[in-house]
């Protein structure tokens, strides 16, 4: 009874503090009003709520008149009169009874249009004090007696864009009569503002319920769809937004018109389509995009000057495999019909209902906005709007203006698509973050869309899944980044291998640190291994040969001799768990094992290699050669089923392979090469023939040099190595490790194996004169198929690209349905050409899985390698993760090599890698971070960082700071190894919070 009473006086005391507050011109804010008020207050000087029109007027200004209108205007709708305060924390508006605007004329002299537009630009950018007001400001800028830029700008929380065409009629109507022009008289509103916002309220109140429900329904567990940022390097001096105008001419506005009458759909909702289509081009699947509905459904609210709009989210569920665009449209116009049902429940309400939060002033439930301008008769605001030509005139009300466009409202989202209807043309704005999206993207963006829309013109029939597919211009665009192979298919490596042990067998070709062999002993050695196999049955293609050895000059050997009797070796690794060499031996099964005293007893007949009586002399006549399709070995990875499979590579492959490392990283007889890499990682395979097909010297590192930085940079300053291949995490503890001139004689340096972060670029060019390439390819392509040139970094790029194509070899960046993407979209990365290994030894499901034929000629195997790229503008790729990186965490899809090289970027980090920990409601993103000092990091300086960087989705809960990342055999991270933080259940960082609703926990989980 006690807490009804307190309930009552509350209300009672609210009730009777509206009633005084009305009386003073104080009143409640609507839900808009509420929304733009605390992003005011997060960012002050912020201007991106800013609308603003502008126009020149070609004659002599009648200052009086047009301050007169403008006090008219002002003193006609009580929203420009209106200031807004914050007591105990809840805004509220008060109206002023006199407002007198801002008027200011501004005699700037005879100024080119580049200083004009400038000056506007400056006066335009000044931020509104939403406390103090006036909320808007007419400047006239002034540059002769009968050349004005009439520019008026107001804050959007008391002004729409329906309410700014609103006052530009007005004030121009008003200063028309103003100057004894026979115009109309302007008319009063029907309705006030404050009307619109107690509308509101009892509505919600009273039929909120069921549109609460729809977008609950509609909404519920929506997943994001991001297009891939281009990370945009700007100068402080460049704008941090931008807009992108093109136009759809008038025989496609009127195309456009027939086909929308034909099939029962609006102009409207064929270009949103078309919006869609693009968008899902780039994203790899259609994003929600939200409409801008005007928000005044009832008729006494169309003329009141005040925020109304508010955006309906489009959702597209998965369309079936054979529907057409024309489907898709029709359904679009479905859903966009129920959602403006719907307009009324304001946004904010909707994001409420949904359990989340908006982030930023930015919606957690769309990324991209669509808004169709509909041609309105009369008053010349939207040619104004949308015209780019200066030297038309208009009249409006009689009087004469001409464009003059000043950029506005860009940049508040992701990306915003603004067509506006005129009589002889559509005309498009795309606006957008300049940080996010660089200006040939978007150019892009809008040539798709453009062509889009007239391919569908053409053929509205167009199959949905091919979004685009028959433009050609992507599959076009990949052909001519590839390069013809100039290889010779019959130059193999033992060809080539014999033929330098001919003309110089005294030459140096093996050094272990301990003893040496010259090319003529090396190709005996190999001739005489080569007999001791085929007498233990070793016969030729289809045979495989294991070799269990560390790494020394016999196990280099006894690889060579496997190929030499056209059988395939299988290397192992001798550290490797029992079960798992036993697992590849049973795979294999392999004819004979060649071991050293470091191997363990295996199952099948095996031989010392160690222990083989050499007799050193001049090469052998060969008995047979290799042919380029025989397998040359078998390399095995891990399996996602816990179960290794071996990819088979061939002579051919590995053969092309090292013709192009050649031809890019020249080396001759005075060159010295470090082979450090286990044999069963394909690096070395490159290492092996880069230096003995060369005539260099294989410098051969002790079996566990591979795993010791120290060891490592002191090889290579006292062998005096000029060439050798990292994997990043290699090159970054050699680079910890190396003393000055440690790095003197080294010529090339090749890096893969993992992404390259951009420091460790800019490390070692610093500390060494020598060209480091970065390279990638996968087991399954005969160890490379792109590279890059570090020494091309641009300050734009913040993720360092894998380059080019090898010559002879093809890349596609291609969708779910195996066709290309626009260039910048991200897809899976496709090879092509004779590197592709012949498939997965003993697994033909899963080599019918990833080894296909060419998508788009058929004509040659294909590799899909699960890897997500993209192609940039200069015909370069940039590696953006393993698509089994990409998670689902809160209902967002989030790569982790995004966030990992935002950490990177970070100056105290040395090292870091994210993963998902926990499980269910706690699952959260953890990153793991090495310091660059022995001071530690400040963990809320690296997520203050890393927020201005990321969404707060992206932010990790907790960090986890370690001496070194775990890293495997290979020398990548390893993050099976990563230690389990003592917590799941964090803290979340600002603006993240964890699931409070059922809701919530489905879309964590």
């Amino acid at each position: 009874m006690i807490a009804s009473i307190d309930t009552r006086r509350a209300l009672l005391a609210r009730l009777l503090q509206d009633k005084v507050d009305r009386a003073a011109g104080v009143y409640p804010l609507s839900h808009n009003q509420r929304a733009l008020w605390f992003i005011h207050q997060a960012d002050p000087q912020s201007t991106a709520y800013t609308v603003l029109w502008s126009a020149r007027l070609c004659q002599r200004l009648d200052r009086d008149a047009l301050q007169a209108a403008c006090r008219s205007l002002v003193q006609r709708h009580e929203m420009l009169r209106t200031t807004f305060f914050s007591r105990q924390g809840e805004p509220r508006q008060r109206i002023h009874e006199r407002l007198e605007p801002a008027f200011i004329v501004v005699d700037l002299g005879p100024v080119t249009d580049a200083a004009l537009r400038h000056a506007a630009l400056e006066k335009a950018r000044h931020p509104f004090d939403l406390e103090t007001g006036p909320l808007v400001r007419l400047h006239v800028l002034s540059r002769a007696v009968d050349d004005h830029l009439l520019l008026f700008t107001a804050h959007h929380i008391v002004m729409d864009g329906a309410a700014l065409s609103i006052a530009f009629d007005e004030l121009l109507r008003a200063y028309a009569q103003g100057t004894g022009l026979p115009v109309a008289p302007v008319t009063e509103p029907e309705a006030r503002y404050v009307d619109f916002v107690d509308w509101q309220s009892a509505w919600i109140a009273s039929e909120g319920a069921n549109s609460d429900a729809f977008w609950r329904a509609r909404l519920e567990g929506l997943e994001d769809a991001a297009l891939p940022d281009d990370e945009a390097w700007l100068s402080p001096a460049e704008e941090p937004t931008g807009s992108y105008r093109f136009e759809l001419g008038a025989a496609q506005r009127a195309a456009l018109s027939r086909l929308g009458q034909a099939q029962g759909v609006s102009v409207n909702v064929i270009l949103f389509t078309a919006f869609q289509a693009s968008l899902a081009r780039l994203a790899g699947k259609v994003p929600p995009v939200a409409v801008i509905a005007s928000g005044r459904t009832t008729s006494r609210f169309e003329r009141v000057m005040g925020d109304c709009i508010n955006p309906v989210v489009i959702t597209a569920p998965d369309h079936p495999a054979d529907i057409t665009t024309i489907d898709v449209m029709q359904r679009n116009a479905e859903a966009l019909l129920e959602a403006l049902e719907h307009q009324d429940l304001p946004f904010a309400k909707v994001v409420e209902c949904l359990g989340g939060a908006q982030e930023r002033g930015r919606s957690t439930l769309f990324r991209y906005v669509f808004l169709y301008q509909q041609l309105t008769q009369g008053n010349g605001f939207q040619e104004l709007y949308a015209l780019d030509d200066d030297a038309r005139e208009i009249a409006v009300h009689g009087v004469p203006l001409r464009p003059f466009k000043i950029r506005q409202q860009e940049g508040q989202l992701d990306l915003t698509l603004e067509v506006v209807e005129l009589e002889d043309r559509l005309v498009g704005f795309l606006k957008y973050h300049a940080r996010q999206f660089a200006r040939r993207t978007i150019s892009r963006l809008a040539h798709s869309f453009t062509a889009l829309v007239a391919k569908w013109l053409e053929w509205p029939q167009t199959p949905w899944r091919e979004l685009g597919a028959r433009l050609g211009a992507e599959a076009d665009l990949h052909r001519q980044w590839h390069v013809p192979s100039v290889a010779d298919d019959n130059d193999l490596l033992l060809a080539r291998l014999y033929r330098l042990a001919v003309n110089d067998p005294d030459a140096m070709a093996l050094d272990d640190g301990r003893q040496t062999l010259a090319r003529g002993a090396l190709a005996a050695r190999v001739q005489a291994a080569a007999a001791m196999l085929r007498a233990n049955g070793v016969g030729g293609p289809g045979d495989r040969v294991a070799i269990c050895m560390g790494r020394s000059i016999d196990a280099i050997t006894a690889m060579l001799a496997v190929l030499q009797c056209g059988a395939a070796y299988v290397p192992i690794d001798p550290d490797l768990p029992a079960a798992r060499i036993e697992d590849i031996l049973v795979d294999c099964a392999p004819q004979v094992a060649l071991v050293d005293g470091s191997a363990p007893t295996l199952p099948v007949a095996s031989v010392r290699l160690d222990r083989f009586e050499w007799v050193d002399g001049a090469p052998a006549t060969r008995t047979r050669s290799p042919r380029a399709d025989d397998p040359a070995y078998v390399l095995y990875t891990s399996g996602s089923t816990g179960r290794p499979k071996g990819a088979i590579n061939t002579h051919g492959a590995i053969a092309r392979h090292v013709s192009w490392l050649r031809e890019l990283c020249p080396l001759d007889a005075t060159d010295r090469v470090l082979q450090k890499t286990p044999y069963s990682f394909d690096v070395s395979v490159s290492e092996i023939f880069w230096a003995l097909t060369s005539g260099a010297t294989l410098v051969i590192a002790r079996p566990d040099g591979h795993r010791d930085p120290v060891y490592l940079t002191r090889t290579i300053a006292d062998a005096g190595i000029t060439a050798l291949r990292f994997v990043p995490a290699q090159l970054r503890t050699c680079l910890d490790a190396m003393r000055q001139g440690d790095f003197a004689h080294l010529r090339w340096a090749v890096v893969s194996g993992e992404a390259l972060p951009l420091d460790l670029v800019h490390r070692f060019n610093a500390a060494t004169d020598a060209t480091l390439f970065n390279f990638y390819g996968p087991t399954e392509a005969a160890v490379d198929v792109t590279w890059w040139n570090t020494r091309d970094i641009r300050p734009d790029q913040d993720l360092v690209p894998i380059g080019r194509p090898f010559p002879g070899t093809r890349l596609y960046v291609v969708d779910a349905n195996l066709r290309p993407v626009p260039i910048g979209a991200l897809g899976e990365l496709i090879i092509v050409g004779p590197q592709v290994a012949n498939g997965y030894l003993n697994r033909p499901e899963l080599t019918a899985e990833k080894f296909i034929d060419d998508p788009l000629s058929s004509r040659e195997r294909a590799y899909r390698t699960g890897d997500i790229a993209r192609w940039l503008p200069d015909g370069t790729l940039e590696y953006r993760g393993r698509a089994d990186h990409q998670i689902k965490l809160r209902g967002y899809r989030i790569e982790l090599g995004e966030i990992d090289a935002c950490l990177l970027a970070l100056d105290g980090v040395k090292a870091a890698v994210t993963v998902v920990r926990g499980q269910g409601t706690d699952r959260a993103l953890v990153a793991y971070v090495v310091p660059a000092a022995r001071g530690g990091l400040v963990v809320d300086e690296v997520k203050a960082a890393l927020s201005a960087r990321l969404p707060d989705y992206m932010v990790p809960a907790r960090l986890v700071t370690l001496d070194a990342l775990p890293i495997n055999a290979s020398g990548k991270i390893d993050r099976k190894a990563l230690p389990e933080p003592s917590v799941v259940r964090v803290a979340p960082v600002a603006g993240q919070d964890l699931p409070r609703t059922a809701m919530e926990a489905s879309i964590a989980t």
